[in-house]
C-alpha cells in the first residue's frame, strides 16, 4: 500500500500527559521512518482528515496532529481533546478509505530476519504493510495477533501468501500462512 505523504500510525497506547492541555497524548508504531507523517520532508504536524479505525470503530474527524516529547517517555503524537475516540490500539491514518477487514490469529512463514526481531523484541507490535494493506502483528505463542486494514472494497481472500513488511524494515517480508 502507497504510504508516501500519509499519516500512518498504529496507536499502542494513551499517555497522561497532565491535566493542562485539550489534546490527547498518545504513543505508538510509525509506518514510516519520518514520525508517521509520511513525508521525507520530516514534517511533524498535520492538520486535515484523520480517520481513526480498528475491529469496531471506523470514524474520520478534522483534526490537527502534532509530535510532543514527554521526558522520560520519548517522542510522541498529540491530537486535539475530541469526543469520538476509539479504545487502543487502533490505526490512526490520513486516508479516509480504509477499513479493517481482519484481526484474528495467523501463522507466518518466517524468513530468518524476522523469526530473529519476534524473539528478541517478544510481546511488541510491530506495524506491517503489504501491496495492499497496512497492519499491527503481535507474536502470542506459536501464533501471532494482527489486525488488517485496505481500502474500501479490497478483497480479503487474496490476503493467502501475500508478502509482509515490517514498515520499519522494508526489505525483510513474512508470509502469512492461513488465517484462523
Amino acid at each position: 500500500m502507497d504510504i508516501k505523504n500519509q499519516v500512518n500510525i498504529w496507536v499502542t497506547r494513551l499517555v497522561d500527559f497532565g491535566n493542562n492541555t485539550n489534546a490527547i497524548v498518545f504513543d505508538g508504531i510509525p509506518y514510516d521512518n519520518e514520525f508517521g507523517f509520511g513525508g521525507d520532508d520530516v514534517k511533524r504536524r498535520y492538520e486535515g482528515k484523520l480517520t481513526y479505525v480498528s475491529k469496531n470503530f471506523n470514524i474520520t474527524v478534522i483534526n490537527h496532529l502534532a509530535m510532543c516529547h514527554k521526558q522520560r517517555i520519548g517522542t510522541m503524537w498529540a491530537v486535539i481533546e475530541h469526543e469520538d475516540f476509539p479504545p487502543v490500539p487502533f490505526l490512526l491514518t490520513g486516508k479516509t478509505n480504509i477499513r479493517h477487514i481482519y484481526s484474528g490469529e495467523v501463522d507466518i512463514s518466517h524468513t530468518e530476519f524476522s523469526q530473529d526481531i519476534f524473539e528478541y523484541h517478544k510481546g511488541s507490535d510491530f506495524a506491517i504493510i503489504s501491496q495492499n494493506m497496512l497492519g499491527a502483528i503481535k507474536e502470542n505463542g506459536s501464533l501471532f495477533n494482527i489486525d488488517l486494514f485496505a481500502e474500501a472494497g479490497f478483497n480479503i481472500d487474496t490476503i493467502k501468501n501475500e508478502n509482509f513488511y515490517f514498515a520499519e524494515w522494508e526489505d525483510e517480508p513474512c508470509v502469512i500462512a492461513w488465517l484462523t
